[in-house]
C-alpha cells in the first residue's frame, strides 16, 4: 500500500482523502493546512496525523504527497517545503489544480523523485466532503515518475487518467469549467425561468436536475451527438419560435438560449437526412433574439 501525505484540507484534499481512505492500494498518513482548525478537524475525519507545520518529520512518512491548495498556493508550498527541507528523494509530489502546470512545484525539482499534476474532474462544492462520481477522470502530467504515480492513484479511486500537456492546460481548465460550473449556471438560470412561470423555485429546480441528469446518462450510454433531443433535433422551427417569443422578458435568457440553440443546430445538421430548409427556419428563428 502507498502512502499518501495530503497538503491542503478545503474541499478538494478533504474529498480525495475520503476516497483515498476507502482504496485498496492507498492509505491516507496524515494531513497538513496553513489552516490549524482544517488540519485537526481532516485528521480527526480521517483517522490519521495531522500535522500544524511542514517538516521533514510530517513528510518523510509519505510516498505520495498531494498538494491540494489553490492555483497561487502551489509554488509557495513547494518553496516552503524545499526551504524546510521538507521533501525526501522517493517521494512522488502532485498538485492537484486543473490550470497549473507541473513546473508549479519546480522549486522540489532534485529533492524527490518526480513532480506533477492530478486533477480530479468532479465538481467539489465549497465547504462538503464530495464522493468521486464513479469513473471519475484525472488530468495528469509531470515527469515520467509523476505520471506513472498519478494514473496508478486514479485507478485506485475507480476512474481514469488522460495526460494533458502543461500547454494546453488552460485550454482544458477552460472546458472543464464549461463542461461544469457554466452547466450549474445555465440550470440556475433555466429555473428562473421556470419560478418567473409560476412554479416554485423548489419545484423548479427538481425538475431542471432531473432533466439534466437525464440528458448526462443519455450522452454517457449513447454519446454527446447521440443524446440531443427536443425541437431543434427535430427541426420545429415553430417550437424555437415559440420559445424565443417566451423568452423576450429576460435578455439574459434569450442571449443564453440563443448561443445554445446555435450549437445545437450545428449537432442537429450533422444528423443524416436533416431537413435545410427546417435548419434554415431555426437559424432565422434565432437569429431573433439578438434584435430585442
Amino acid at each position: 500500500m502507498k502512502s499518501v501525505l495530503i497538503i491542503g484540507c478545503g474541499a478538494v484534499g478533504a474529498s480525495l482523502g475520503r476516497a483515498i481512505a476507502g482504496s485498496t492500494g492507498h492509505r491516507v498518513v496524515g494531513v497538513h493546512d496553513a489552516v490549524a482548525g482544517r488540519t485537526t478537524a481532516a485528521g480527526k475525519a480521517l483517522g490519521v496525523a495531522a500535522f500544524p507545520d511542514l517538516t521533514l518529520e510530517a513528510v518523510s512518512g509519505a510516498q505520495l504527497v498531494l498538494v491540494a491548495v489553490p492555483g497561487p498556493g502551489i509554488r509557495k508550498v513547494a518553496e516552503a517545503a524545499a526551504a524546510a527541507g521538507a521533501a525526501c528523494d522517493h517521494q512522488i509530489w502532485l498538485h492537484c489544480d486543473g490550470r497549473e502546470p507541473a513546473s508549479s512545484l519546480g522549486a522540489l525539482d532534485g529533492m524527490v523523485r518526480g513532480i506533477g499534476t492530478l486533477h480530479p474532474a468532479c465538481a467539489f462544492p465549497p465547504g462538503a466532503v464530495t464522493p468521486l462520481v464513479p469513473g471519475c477522470g484525472f488530468a495528469i502530467s509531470g515527469d515520467e515518475a509523476a505520471v506513472a504515480a498519478a494514473a496508478d492513484l486514479a485507478r485506485d479511486l475507480g476512474g481514469f487518467s488522460l495526460q494533458v500537456a502543461d500547454d494546453a492546460r488552460d485550454a482544458y481548465h477552460a472546458a472543464a469549467v464549461m463542461a461544469s460550473n457554466c452547466a450549474v449556471a445555465l440550470l440556475c438560470k433555466a429555473r428562473d425561468v421556470l419560478s418567473e412561470s409560476g412554479l416554485t423555485v423548489e419545484d423548479a429546480e427538481r425538475l431542471v436536475v432531473a432533466l439534466a441528469s437525464s440528458a448526462i446518462g443519455a450522452s454517457r450510454e449513447h454519446g454527446l451527438e447521440a443524446a440531443l433531443s427536443g425541437p431543434i433535433r427535430r427541426g420545429d422551427a415553430k417550437a424555437v419560435r415559440r420559445h424565443v417569443e417566451a423568452l423576450a422578458r429576460s435578455q439574459e435568457a434569450l442571449e443564453i438560449y440563443g448561443t445554445l440553440g446555435r450549437a445545437a443546430l450545428v449537432l442537429a445538421r450533422r444528423s443524416p437526412g436533416y431537413p435545410p430548409e427546417a435548419a434554415a427556419e431555426i437559424e432565422r428563428a434565432l437569429e431573433g433574439f439578438e434584435k430585442r
